[in-house]
């Protein structure tokens, strides 16, 4: 047996016994889904412990069924129990789950001008003996961002009026060094699917362009087309799964601060994921170069 932290490993614990009963169904589109896939069981998929194998042991806390006797408490939790209690989920807060967070559901079919920064033309060093002033850097820098920003809007009010977008994207890498196009067509992606800045724009009617949208990089600009929202029964399972892990976490914090739990070492080291593992970000366009196309 191995001690570990208890509410990250019980979290993880949750995730495998899930990903090894159920298999959710594929997304329609990888960009409208997160990236991320459960860390799933290596060699045989926790098989070897069996259904009645204590995989969780907390001395000192007693369940129901010692809570009477004379021998020490403690908690035993099997790796059945387990993938019980995270399965136990009722319909109703499944259902009241989904009405509650209905903006998480809803999807739009995207298209998307990516628009880099321009870099500020420098003169040969090897024609130029003297190094640029602090103030020439900034000016160059200026109207770098001035001229970008410039053929962003002028990109912009083109899409409004119902040019091609690849065509316009084609125009926003003319004179860069890039040479890979992100592609414009990103298809149905949800909520889950953008940066935190470029959320607003799924509040668009279908048809709308958006303004364009500034980071680092660059400049995003975007045209919503389609527009619905997922049904309960397609997005059900994945409802199961966050209140699975919810529940959880809730119950084992209550006595986190008291208990000390003991692990069979042989299970999670085949089954579960690594404590504090996070997912990875959707990929994105990162800060744009000469020579750096976004991802």
């Amino acid at each position: 047996m191995v001690k570990y932290p208890l509410l990250c490993l019980l979290t993880g614990a949750l995730a495998w016994g899930q990903a090894a009963t159920t298999k959710p169904a594929a997304p329609k589109n990888p960009a409208a889904q997160s990236s991320t896939k459960p860390a799933m069981p290596s060699a045989s998929d926790g098989q070897s412990v069996g259904p009645q194998t204590a995989v969780i042991t907390i001395p000192g806390v007693c369940d129901k069924k010692a809570a009477t006797s004379a021998a020490p408490c403690k908690t035993v939790v099997t790796r059945e129990s387990l993938q019980e209690q995270a399965s136990n989920i009722s319909e109703k807060d499944l259902q009241d789950y989904y009405k509650a967070n209905t903006v998480a559901y809803e999807e739009a079919d995207l298209q998307r001008i990516f628009v880099p920064k321009l870099k500020p033309q420098e003169k040969d060093a090897a024609q130029s003996k003297d190094k640029p002033s602090e103030e020439d850097v900034k000016k160059k820098e200026q109207e770098s961002e001035e001229a970008t920003k410039k053929l962003a809007d002028s990109l912009r009010a083109r899409a409004a009026a119902g040019e091609d977008f690849d065509k316009l994207q084609d125009e926003a890498y003319a004179g860069t060094e890039m040479k890979n196009k992100p592609p414009t067509k990103l298809g149905k992606v949800r909520r889950n699917g953008l940066p935190p800045d470029q959320l607003a724009v799924l509040d668009s009617k279908s048809g709308e362009v958006s303004q364009p949208i500034a980071n680092p990089s660059g400049y995003f600009i975007y045209k919503v087309g389609e527009k619905n929202t997922l049904p309960f029964e397609q997005v059900k399972q994945e409802i199961s799964t966050t209140l699975s892990q919810q529940k959880l976490r809730d119950e084992m914090q209550a006595i986190q601060q008291s208990a000390t739990p003991e692990l069979n070492e042989k299970y999670f080291a085949e089954g579960a994921p690594a404590p504090g593992a996070k997912p990875e970000a959707l990929a994105k366009p990162p800060a744009a170069t000469n020579g750096a196309d976004p991802k």
